[in-house]
C-alpha cells in the first residue's frame, strides 16, 4: 500500500464520519440518557414500602426456586424410572 492509498482511507473516514451523542450526556436533545418508569419504586417511598417489595421479590423468588426443584425432581425419577426399567 502506498502512502496515497492510505491518505484516501482517511480522507474517506473524516467525511464519513457521524455526528455521535455519548448516551448520558447532559445536552442530549433526543433524552436517550432519560430514566424509563421501571415499575420499582425510587425516590419516594418510605422504609415499609420498600420492606414490602423485598418481601414480594423474596416471596416470588421462593415460589420459582420450588417449582424448580419440584420440576427437577419429577423429571430425575422420570429418568431413573427408564434406566431401571432398561436395565
Amino acid at each position: 500500500m502506498s502512502f496515497g492509498s492510505i491518505q484516501a482511507m482517511i480522507t474517506s473516514l473524516k467525511n464519513n464520519q457521524r455526528n455521535r451523542q455519548l448516551p448520558f450526556d447532559n445536552t442530549n436533545p433526543k433524552g436517550i440518557g432519560e430514566v424509563k418508569n421501571t415499575g420499582f419504586p425510587e425516590r419516594d417511598t418510605t422504609l415499609e414500602e420498600k420492606q414490602a417489595w423485598q418481601n414480594h421479590f423474596r416471596k416470588e423468588r421462593q415460589r420459582k426456586d420450588m417449582i424448580m426443584w419440584f420440576v427437577g425432581i419429577i423429571f430425575l425419577g422420570i429418568l431413573v424410572g427408564i434406566v431401571c426399567y432398561l436395565a
